[in-house]
């Protein structure tokens, strides 16, 4: 008598999005871990990182894509070192102002 040969596993049927892991890379890891602002804007800064954003694409766009990041790479350090941090303090600002006018606006908010 033969011995009987274990039966492959059954396929299994192919899994939604939601049930899919992310694909992420290792310097798109470094940002989303970063425990601070300030480290994940130093890890942001990686040109890794923003060469990681063509990840997932077929080779020919990606090269492509990769090579317009390369380009734009300058203008992603201004936005950055300077744009980001002033914006933050912007909605500081805007949330200070906010806290100093509540009067004003409880005053003319029964006024409609």
């Amino acid at each position: 008598m033969h011995p009987v040969a274990p039966e492959p596993p059954r396929p299994e049927r192919g899994r939604t999005a939601g049930e899919r892991p992310r694909e992420v890379s290792e310097a798109q890891q470094a940002v989303e871990t970063a425990p601070t602002w300030t480290a994940r804007a130093i890890a942001a800064l990686n040109p890794r990182f923003l060469l990681s954003q063509a990840d997932g694409y077929p080779v020919g766009i990606k090269q492509f894509l990769q090579f317009c990041l390369v380009l734009v790479y300058p203008a992603w350090l201004f936005c950055v070192l300077l744009y980001w941090p002033l914006w933050v303090i912007g909605k500081v600002l805007e949330g200070i102002l906010w806290v100093l006018f509540w009067p004003v606006r409880a005053a003319f908010s029964g006024r409609r």
